[in-house]
């Protein structure tokens, strides 16, 4: 067993990242093991290898970089890698050391190494000093994850909610909860049972707009194949699946704000699904059921049929196989349709209330 003396944290950390991100080092011996828990943008993954490679110029060969649970695909890393393997020179490549470690479904740790494989040793330092990223709080911003569940329950008519229920829907402990909900006082009402959203937070819900990009984790999908499925067949083929199977799963854009509220919504452009994931990995085998030709596609800029947008926080809030309505709003806004999220924002709206 690897004693607590063979284990440091840095007060600081080393990489530059997200402050939800768990990172430390480690040290073993005569060298170093670099975490980072839960990562999740590929743009930073590439800036974790970029400084692991300056350390190894500098340092030599004694530096470890852990990915524990990231959130990228295998095929995403692998990709980033083979960009370091084309920019820097064999001598440092040969230096790195990249090891991947998730938890699968049955709690087991799964290993993959680069440039080779993950020997024995490494892994048990791992297994032993590197935890898991459960109760890690989700990826993102407390303040923009309240206001979505706050929003939610007002779209919803759910009534009002506590601070400790805050907490344990959107993953958040009480102080990131407080703060968020100081920032939102003008938009709630506070009464003896609790706190509600009065009216529509507009100001607040521009600046998560603007920031969806790094608040959704988000997976593309096509089919590459050379009679692809529709989005609108897929989505039927969805529907064809038990619930069992797709008790995680939420549809999510055109097709889940056609299903929450009657609004005019002609075709579908992609099918938005929400994957319930908290603490574990995201199970997406149902996407094979859809079409199996559905490949990842890394950029979302290339084309795609299938938008996936991980949910980590504790509570989903799904009703009848949808998404809650803010995940609809927000895939409706991420495809430019903003004329046809407003009119879906307003169709919840109570008679008389102000316009949004």
């Amino acid at each position: 067993m690897i004693g607590d003396q063979n284990k440091t944290w840095s007060a600081t950390p080393f990489f530059t990242c997200d402050s939800n991100i768990g990172v430390a080092r480690y040290k073993v011996m005569d060298r170093m093991l670099h975490c980072i828990r839960g990562a999740r943008e590929i743009g930073r993954l590439r800036g974790y290898l970029l400084e692991h490679a300056g350390l190894i110029i500098e340092e030599g060969p004694s530096h470890s970089l852990v990915l524990r649970d990231p959130q990228h695909t295998p095929e995403a890393i692998e990709e980033v890698w083979n960009l370091c393997v084309r920019a820097f020179k064999e001598e440092v490549i040969v230096n790195m050391r990249l090891i991947v470690a998730r938890t699968s479904k049955n709690g087991e740790i799964e290993f993959e190494g680069f440039p080779s494989e993950v020997t024995e040793e490494e892994s048990r330092e791992i297994i032993e000093l590197i935890p898991e990223s459960k109760g890690l709080q989700p990826i993102g911003n407390s303040a923009h994850e309240v206001l979505r569940v706050l929003m939610i329950r007002w779209f919803l008519r759910l009534g009002t909610t506590t601070l400790t229920k805050l907490g344990e829907d959107s993953g958040y402990t009480y102080k990131p909860v407080r703060q968020a909900v100081d920032k939102l006082k003008p938009y709630l009402f506070s009464g003896t049972r609790g706190i509600e959203l009065k009216a529509f937070p507009r100001e607040a819900w521009s600046r998560l707009i603007l920031d969806t990009e790094t608040v959704r984790e988000t997976r593309f999908f096509h089919a590459k194949g050379e009679f692809p499925r529709t989005p609108a067949a897929m989505l039927d083929r969805f529907y064809q699946l038990s619930r069992n199977e797709t008790e995680h799963v939420g549809i999510g854009g055109v097709a889940g704000a056609q299903g929450h509220q009657d609004i005019d919504l002609i075709g579908m452009p992609r099918l938005d699904f929400s994957v319930h994931c908290a603490g574990t990995d995201p199970d997406l085998d149902f996407l094979r059921k859809l079409d199996p030709a559905l490949e990842p596609v890394s950029s979302p800029t290339s084309p795609c049929s299938v938008v996936v947008h991980l949910l980590r926080r504790p509570g989903n809030f799904f009703q009848d196989r949808l998404a809650d309505p803010v995940e609809c709003l927000l895939d409706l806004h991420e495809m430019r349709l903003d004329k046809q999220a407003r009119e879906f924002a307003l169709s919840f709206q109570p008679v008389g209330e102000a316009k949004i």
